[in-house]
Parts: structure tokens; sequence; C-alpha cells
């Protein structure tokens, strides 16, 4: 890559710069932290700028880089953000830059990755359930277990026309994040999962002490799935009643989903369990993780 670089009227730094000396010539009139509020910045670093003796920035960018961001930014289909296109450029194009660098780029292109907004959670009321069948193992100690050794497994409807709805079933492996089966159906029950743990056996180490985390749903009690545990020798581990994030791990992978790839203008379950297809291609094999630097399925077949 060229080390050529060019200065960019207006860049970020060179904004921010305008926004300090505008405080500079209305502190006497308004407070500081009035004006900051109003332009957007924080006190601390308009304050550090003055500690610095007030420099001018000569912001310069490498105009070479800049383009292989957007580049990248649209080859991913706009979702991946600053540390994932830091990996990109690590792996795959042996150009190391930090991520801050990465982030300050995207702000000159104006460019940002689909978010998920995170949605407040309602204090729920503990339900204590008589004669569970199982305890939680896991206790969310997510990081004790190796690839192959715990799996958690969720269910998610997906809405299309008419007030219609296809369910997702997904079993995941905690350590690497690659899914190991899945399964899209027009009914929420027992086959679902079944299904999902069939597709998945050949990914199963049965050697193993194998987990599988789930929540309190009736898929994971029935006992069609107490017989086919039992006689693989795997242990269930269930989420306490009335705490989601005891799975959050595998509902994560449902809001990466519906954030990034999923549509709700969807008119029929093919389309539906299309796109799903399209979209659990990309998350295994191309999705790069900022854990391991990896996709899910170099992570498994790595670890």
């Amino acid at each position: 890559m060229s080390k050529e670089v060019q200065s960019i009227p207006g860049g970020f730094r060179k904004k921010q710069q305008i926004k300090y000396q505008s405080i500079d010539t209305q502190r006497k009139l308004w407070p500081v932290s009035f004006i900051c509020k109003i332009l957007k910045t924080t006190q601390s670093s308009y304050y550090r700028w003055v500690k610095n003796n007030r420099p001018n920035f000569n912001y310069k960018i490498d105009q070479e880089l800049l383009d292989l961001i957007e580049s990248i930014f649209q080859q991913y289909k706009e979702i991946y953000g600053y540390p994932r296109i830091r990996i990109v450029l690590k792996n795959q194009y042996n150009i190391s830059v930090s991520g801050k660098k990465v982030y300050r780029y995207m702000q000159e292109l104006g460019i940002k990755s689909k978010t998920r907004i995170k949605k407040k959670r309602k204090p729920k009321e503990v339900k204590i359930l008589k004669n569970r069948k199982h305890e939680n193992i896991v206790n969310r100690k997510w990081n004790k277990y190796s690839k192959g050794e715990l799996f958690v497994t969720d269910v998610s409807f997906l809405p299309f026309s008419n007030n219609r709805f296809a369910y997702l079933s997904i079993l995941k492996d905690v350590s690497t994040g690659f899914i190991v089966g899945y399964d899209v159906s027009l009914r929420n029950d027992n086959k679902i999962y079944l299904k999902t743990l069939k597709m998945a056996e050949s990914y199963f180490d049965f050697d193993k002490n194998i987990i599988i985390h789930s929540d309190n749903g009736f898929q994971y009690t029935s006992d069609a799935v107490e017989i086919y545990c039992s006689k693989n020798n795997i242990k269930i581990s269930l989420s306490r009643p009335g705490n989601s994030v005891d799975n959050a791990v595998a509902e994560s992978f449902f809001a990466c989903y519906k954030t990034e790839w999923f549509r709700k203008n969807f008119k029929t379950y093919s389309e539906v369990y299309n796109n799903f297809i399209d979209y659990i291609n990309f998350y295994n094999f191309n999705r790069v993780m900022i854990k391991h630097e990896k996709t899910p399925w170099q992570a498994w077949s790595t670890l």
C-alpha cells in the first residue's frame, strides 16, 4: 500500500478544533459545560486541547486506506464496525492499524455499522418451579469450557406476512461461536429441537462430557429429549426460571441475525427460510468474531 498521504479538508480532528475555538470565543458569555453540550463534545477533550497550548490539527489521511475501509464496509453489507474491519485489514491485507484509526477513518467517511438497540430489561418476578428436572450447571461460566464441551440452544420467532411466524432453532458451540445445528419450521414443537440435535450429531464428540444449556422451554424438558440425551450421555443444564440472561449466549445470535440480515417484509415462508440459510453461511464461514479474530468455522477447525 502506498505511503502517500494527503490533507482532507474538514476532517474529524479539524472539526473538533473548530468546536474548541468556538468554545474559546463563547466561554465568557456561557458556561463551558453548556457550550460543550450544544456542540456535542466533552469538557475533558476541550481542556486537554487548552492544556496542549491549543494546537492546530494538521489532519492527514492515507487515501488508499480510506478507500479500502469503505470497500470492506460495503463488501460486508454495512455490517462491520471498526473492530471487525481492523481484523479484515490484518488478516486479508496484512495491514496493521489501530482500531482508533479505523474508527476515525469511518467517521471521515460518514459510515457506521448496523448496531443492535439494547432493550431495557424490565425486572421480572423470579418464578419457582417445583420438581425441576435439571439445575443450572453452567451458571454463566462460559469461559470454563473448551470446544465441543458446552452448547447453548434456543428458539426464536421470525415474523412474515399476515401475522404469521416461522420458528428458528439453533445449537451453538460456546467456545467457538460455531452453529452446529439448526432448523426452521412453521411449528414450534419438539420436532424442531430434535431435528436441530440430529443435524449437530456430526460435530458431537460423544466421548466428551457434553453439556447442552437452554431455558426451561417445553422442547428442552420433553420426554423425547430426556431419552435422547440419556442415550448419548449428554448433560442437560437449564436456566433459572425468569433469568433470560442465563442463556444470553444463544439469544445474542438471534439479535445479530435480526439486526444484520433479517427483514420484516417477507411474504412467504420460503423467503424467510432462504434468508436464514444465506445468513447462517455468512455467519459460520465469513463473519469474523472479535474474540478469536476468526470466523466461527475457522475457530472450530483450529482450536
